[in-house]
This record gives C-alpha cells, structure tokens and sequence, in this order.
C-alpha cells in the first residue's frame, strides 16, 4: 500500500537538516537560471511523448491482439511487485 506524499513524515538530525535546507537554499537561488533550459526540454519532451503516444496507437490498431497480450503482461508484472 502507498501512502499519500503528505502524509509521510520524516525526522532527522539537526545536522542533516540545516545542511539539506542550505541545500535546498542554493537550487532553489539557481531556478531562475535553469527554468528557461527546462522549458524548451519540457516542450522536447512533450513533441516526443506526442509522437511516442501515435506510434503506440497506430501500432495498437493495426496489431489488437498482441497490443491487448502486451497490457495484460504489464497488468501482471504490476500485480507482481506489490
């Protein structure tokens, strides 16, 4: 069973936390540097994932039965590891 993101709590070491936290102070003092570099991957991405999801579709309705074979192992490998 998975618990919900907000829901989990986690306590550390004084030590462990203001080091993470200065961590954290720094990327976050970096994003706007980063943000536009992101933004065009992103939009990379997304084309590909666009054009991935056709090919799939494509494939699924030109090949059903070895399309719906595949999902019922993926479905079963699913089941196997909770």
């Amino acid at each position: 069973m998975r618990l919900p993101l907000h829901s989990c709590r986690l306590t550390l070491p004084q030590p462990v936390f203001h080091h993470l936290r200065r961590d954290l102070r720094i990327v976050l003092s970096k994003l706007p540097d980063i943000l536009p570099q992101q933004a065009n991957i992103m939009e990379m991405q997304t084309e590909k994932s666009m054009e991935l999801r056709k090919d799939v579709r494509k494939f699924a309705e030109e090949n059903p039965e070895i399309a719906a074979q595949m999902v019922k192992a993926w479905l079963r490998e699913g089941d196997s590891m909770e």
